[in-house]
């Protein structure tokens, strides 16, 4: 990215919308002109009635949701896993925020790949009650999925909106709208209204299938490749699909030993220049959202068939893996933006 940033290509204008267990709005790596990049935040909770998980939102409504725009409500507020010691869970969405759109500051020599686009942080796990543990519910990423619609047609100018989902969940080997129709109908709004959704493939090291919510139909599902030299080597954990048997393109990114802004280190909490290395598709996915914020930034009235385009036949490189039997050889694309 550098060259590109060198170009004029930041993002400016544009918001990631991160759906995970909210960003700390205070670290280094999220200011920007003297205020946090964080611009919105909202937090969507359940309250399960066999009492096993409850909301962990502020000021939270009778569904466990705050209101959209609630202050604070975007706040990594899961600091039972952090008090358990569970720094990478502590630390999610935070982590993924400082990938996809972090920015170098004197303390920190870090940048994310879109470092001019403002954030949303949208809260969207519960807590287990009985012992640390984070879940999200279908019903939570919907009403975080809708509150994304309204925000988009709320912002000015032509909707400058990217989703992040760095979830997992069930795998399914083919499109999965009837997973859970309701989400794949919203996805299917937003992506209509120009808005990129981006989804990790997820962690179980499956070759023919993908997690849920990245097997919905035309959303970008992100697995993961190796953090080194050539950045080509598939990591062992991440999912990957036939693409054949899914629409929207399965596009790789670093997802290895990927160090980004967090909430706690090894030595525990305190001020707001942490940093982790964390891995998994959840690293993958926010280098993807940070490149699919810079190519709309450059045409704000671009679909996201031609951001697409643009990434699989500009923005990135083929690698063809030998998948176990009887998948066989599958090619896929690596992203690289190209020297400007």
């Amino acid at each position: 990215m550098p060259s590109a940033w060198n170009a004029g290509y930041r993002a400016a204008g544009q918001y990631i919308v991160v759906m995970d267990t909210g960003i700390n709005k205070n670290h280094a790596m999220f200011q920007m002109n003297g205020a946090t990049k964080i611009t919105h935040e909202g937090c969507y909770g359940s309250n399960t009635s066999d009492r096993i998980y409850q909301s962990i939102c502020p000021s939270a409504q009778p569904n466990g949701d705050s209101n959209f725009g609630t202050p604070n409500s975007g706040a990594p507020t899961d600091n039972y896993e952090c008090a358990a010691n569970i720094r990478e869970e502590c630390s999610h969405g935070t982590h993924v925020a400082g990938i996809a759109a972090g920015r170098a500051s004197s303390s920190l020599n870090l940048q994310g790949v879109a470092p001019d686009a403002y954030l949303v942080s949208m809260q969207v796990f519960s807590q287990r009650i009985s012992y640390p543990n984070l879940r999200y519910f279908n019903a939570d990423l919907l009403a975080a999925l809708g509150d994304t619609l309204i925000l988009g047609t709320s912002l000015a100018g032509p909707n400058p909106v990217t989703v992040n989902m760095s979830l997992d969940g069930p795998l399914f080997a083919g499109n999965c709208p009837a997973a859970d129709t309701a989400i794949s109908n919203r996805v299917q709004d937003l992506i209509s209204r120009t808005v990129p959704v981006i989804a990790a493939a997820g962690n179980a090291g499956n070759k023919t299938s993908l997690a849920f919510p990245s097997c919905i139909p035309n959303v970008t599902k992100v697995g993961s490749v190796l953090n080194d030299a050539s950045g080509v080597s598939l990591s062992g954990f991440s999912n990957i699909g036939i693409p054949g048997n899914f629409s929207g393109p399965i596009l790789l990114a670093p997802g290895q030993t990927i160090r980004s802004s967090s909430v706690r280190d090894i030595n525990g909490f305190g001020g707001n220049t942490k940093t982790l290395e964390i891995q998994g598709t959840s690293q993958a996915a926010p280098h993807v959202a940070g490149l699919y914020a810079a190519v709309k930034a450059t045409n704000p009235i671009m679909s996201v068939a031609d951001a697409t385009a643009w990434i699989v036949g500009t923005g990135s490189f083929p690698v063809t893996y030998a998948l176990p039997a009887p998948t066989g050889t599958q090619t896929y694309r690596r992203i690289k933006v190209p020297n400007f």
